[in-house]
């Protein structure tokens, strides 16, 4: 029971509040721009409502399209004194590889090379998780533990090519239910704004998921 009330809450509220964080969030940035704080999404893993839950009517009908594919998910964790595998460097590889063609599709460029993610595994562990189907690579998370209780998502993103398929939904609940069963409280999975501008597409679909949106203030340092 508890379960359909929160479900029909969720459909209540749907589009039309996402639409106004959205203003909101738009109103703000033509405030400040640069000074502006990085409106952020993040989950709480100790709701004991769960991931699918959280999910809009829209985004659950993904996710159920996403289940009916075959996936299998491949993780790999590069700790601060692990050494890593061939199996390990290649799902490594794999994972950037889908990151670097869904920005290229997307006419951006990656701001972290694949060998700064291995380095920086000395100050923190990192996990790669790798999402293929038949063989081929199709999606890909990339994730910091920042402590015990925190994980960050730095780069998550698929190929165009399976749109069709919905695959984010589905990696989006793995990595979810990974850091859930590992005891960990926070998911934060990122901006959905830079300190100028804001992607009206990105914010939709960390709040279709179910995330919280919070604040990222954006710290800059005068010339002396």
């Amino acid at each position: 029971a508890w379960r359909n009330s929160a479900r029909r809450k969720r459909r209540s509220e749907g589009m039309p509040r996402r639409r106004a964080q959205n203003i909101f969030i738009a109103g703000a940035l033509a405030e400040g721009f640069a000074n502006a704080p990085l409106y952020n999404f993040h989950f709480n893993l100790n709701d004991a409502a769960g991931f699918v839950v959280g999910l809009t009517p829209s985004a659950r009908n993904h996710l159920n399209k996403a289940t009916k594919a075959t996936f299998e998910l491949r993780i790999c964790t590069l700790g601060t004194v692990a050494i890593p595998t061939y199996d390990d460097s290649e799902i490594i590889h794999r994972c950037y590889a889908v990151q670097a063609q869904n920005r290229q599709e997307k006419g951006r460029e990656l701001a972290l090379s694949e060998d700064y993610l291995r380095r920086i595994s000395v100050l923190w562990p990192v996990d790669f998780f790798l999402l293929e189907k038949d063989g081929a690579s199709i999606a890909s998370a990339i994730v910091y533990r920042l402590s015990k209780s925190i994980a960050h998502l730095i780069y998550w993103g698929h190929i165009k090519r399976f749109d069709s398929i919905a695959p984010m939904y589905a990696l989006a609940e793995k990595v979810y239910e990974f850091y859930r069963t590992k005891g960990f409280s926070i998911l934060d999975i990122g901006p959905g704004t830079s300190p100028t501008e804001i992607d009206n597409g990105l914010c939709d679909f960390k709040l279709a998921l179910g995330s919280r949106l919070s604040f990222k203030p954006v710290l800059s340092r005068k010339s002396l």
